[in-house]
């Protein structure tokens, strides 16, 4: 069995470079060692090698960015619960882990939410239940949440969460309070 490395393209390389910061810095200092490692073939090393290291961390900045608004639009209660420091979280939390299916934005928004559940960081119930029944493709979900907004007071209300034709459905059952 051999420990070779298969070669892989410039635009392979590349991809690798954009998606983890340590392997940057790597490549910053010594790009031909980089190349070795990720065993760019023969043909396309000196279009790897010529990478400029500025607009690498350019570009790798406009991807995580993009990666934040599309989480963010998937779980805005979370990381508006989270204010000034969400970018700074979701950035802690996006050098660990990189999405690498066609559900990438959901995905994203996922193991976000499960980063904030396990640093201890404020994220929305509701929400997380909708982004896990969409994540896990489960077909019926019941749940007691307290963030539920009913007129501009969080409420404990039952969520029910359930498909139909295809897409997701959702209930929200509370006792009212007498307004």
């Amino acid at each position: 069995m051999s420990n070779a490395v298969s070669p892989i393209s410039c635009i392979e390389g590349l991809a690798q470079l954009l998606s983890d910061a340590e392997l940057r810095q790597q490549y910053a200092k010594d790009p031909e060692l980089v190349a070795g490692q990720l065993g760019i073939c023969a043909g396309e090393r000196h279009l790897f090698i010529a990478l400029p290291v500025e607009q690498l961390a350019i570009q790798a900045e406009l991807l995580l960015k993009k990666r934040m608004r599309e989480a963010w639009k998937i779980i805005p209660l979370s990381f508006n619960g989270l204010g000034e420091a969400a970018a700074t979280h979701f950035y802690a939390y996006a050098g660990r882990y990189w999405p690498d299916t066609w559900r990438r934005h959901v995905q994203d928004a996922w193991h976000f939410c499960r980063y904030l559940q396990d640093e201890g960081l404020p994220w929305n119930r509701s929400e997380w239940n909708r982004l896990d029944f969409v994540y896990q493709r489960r077909y019926c979900r019941l749940g007691i949440v307290s963030d539920v907004m009913v007129a501009g007071k969080n409420t404990t209300a039952l969520q029910l969460l359930y498909r139909k034709d295809g897409r997701m459905q959702q209930r929200i059952f509370y006792l009212g309070t007498g307004w």
